[in-house]
């Protein structure tokens, strides 16, 4: 009976892994030309696989071929994290008769910056332009490749 378990439990972990890694890039712009790819964050370790996920959107719309022509990391929102510490102290001054108490409390308030990483590529041998003054110019930020 163990043992079963244990296989079921592994099982449902390699199941509840996979259906998370597979919704891990999204399609921003699909366009004739060329088209933006998100993803959380710009890495290939197991188990997300996030620029395999990526490369697998960009090969469906362009199956004869890609070029990147941009990699960017894209602040996409704000979060704000508040940590309230409260210390409490009582100290009797008269037996069971009088007691004195303070409190401290601490407030800690983070923010911090929500990113994505976004791909822009085009249709390979295409010569559409995309993006920023660099791009419509045929200078990009970065040297584009193919697949």
């Amino acid at each position: 009976m163990t043992l079963r378990k244990t296989a079921l439990a592994l099982v449902l972990a390699a199941f509840f892994i996979s259906s998370f890694a597979g919704c891990s890039a999204r399609q921003v712009i699909r366009d004739r030309d060329y088209g933006v790819v998100a993803i959380p964050a710009n890495t290939n370790s197991w188990p997300f696989k996030y620029r395999d996920k990526a490369s697998e959107l960009m090969t469906a719309h362009f199956p004869d071929g890609y070029e990147v022509v941009r990699e960017e990391e894209v602040v996409t929102g704000q979060s704000t994290h508040v940590n309230t510490h409260r210390d409490e102290h009582e100290h009797e001054v008269i037996n069971d008769f009088l007691t004195v108490g303070h409190s401290d409390t601490n407030t800690t308030v983070s923010t911090s910056d929500q990113t994505e990483y976004r791909i822009t590529y085009r249709s390979h041998g295409s010569d559409v332009t995309v993006g920023r003054a660099e791009a419509r110019s045929g200078e990009f930020p970065m040297d584009g490749y193919s697949r």
